[in-house]
């Protein structure tokens, strides 16, 4: 048995605003699910991560970017990337 519901073109538009953030949010869930499975990166993982491009992250490096080196390896670890930058966020807003 179908049943019919009747929106008004008001209705209709905030059950569309509605499902299109309801399903934003699931996509972002999602993907942030899938990075924190792999927590430690490399230089062009945390690239990708962040968006910038590799001078960038060096130059990030030298402000202090927090990075793992070991036997020739270098490794960001997320939660500690996502920390450098509200922190330096912070002090680069208090500089202004």
């Amino acid at each position: 048995m179908a049943v019919e519901i009747t929106l008004s073109p008001d209705q209709e538009t905030s059950l569309r605003e509605y499902m299109y953030t309801l399903m934003v949010d699931e996509v972002r869930n999602a993907r942030i699910a899938v990075h924190l499975e792999n927590r430690y990166l490399s230089k062009k993982e945390t690239c990708e991560y962040l968006g910038i491009a590799n001078n960038t992250l060096d130059k990030w490096i030298d402000a202090g970017l927090p990075m793992i080196h070991l036997w020739g390896v270098v490794r960001f670890q997320r939660e500690e990337i996502d920390k450098w930058l509200r922190e330096y966020s912070k002090a680069q807003q208090g500089a202004v």
